[in-house]
């Protein structure tokens, strides 16, 4: 349930210091250790695709937004 969370969700894509960032906007609200294993998952997941990818591509970070201010382009 979690992953397909993950795959649906709205985020942003952009290329910034020679790595592209994604980060992601799920519409369901973790609990703070949910949110914490799912970070370290996508982390992981960034560095397996790195690795597999090394040298033929820019490397990705895909992360979880804090809120949706940061979607949106609003500082608080």
């Amino acid at each position: 349930m979690i992953l397909r969370e993950l795959a649906r969700s709205l985020g942003i894509i952009e290329k910034r210091d020679g790595v592209v960032n994604i980060r992601l906007l799920p519409t369901m609200e973790f609990q703070p250790k949910v949110k914490q294993i799912v970070s370290n998952f996508l982390e992981q997941m960034s560095n397996l695709i790195n690795a597999h990818f090394d040298g033929r591509h820019l490397p990705v970070r895909i992360q979880l937004l804090g809120d949706q201010s940061e979607l949106f382009g609003k500082r608080q």
